[in-house]
């Protein structure tokens, strides 16, 4: 949350554009998301097979992907790849 809140007052510090604005925001939002579980969200994804692997990371994360303006216009075949 401390990171989260650095990170908007500095974007509203140095008066940087709303994409960018959002693009930070999501970046920390899913470190935050991923790191938060630690090995043990790894562990279990690691001993899934990989089309589940895909399929739940493809769930948890998609919302916050699609967000991303670099991801704009992107297919969604693509963005599941990634």
């Amino acid at each position: 949350r401390d990171t989260i809140q650095a990170a908007s007052s500095f974007a509203i510090r140095n008066q940087l554009p709303i994409r960018l604005q959002e693009q930070m925001l999501a970046h920390l939002c899913l470190k935050y998301r991923t790191h938060s579980e630690g090995l043990q969200q790894q562990e279990t994804l690691e001993s899934l097979p990989k089309a589940i692997h895909s399929s739940i990371t493809h769930y948890l994360f998609y919302a916050l992907v699609d967000k991303v303006y670099l991801f704009r216009g992107v297919s969604t075949d693509l963005i599941f790849q990634l």
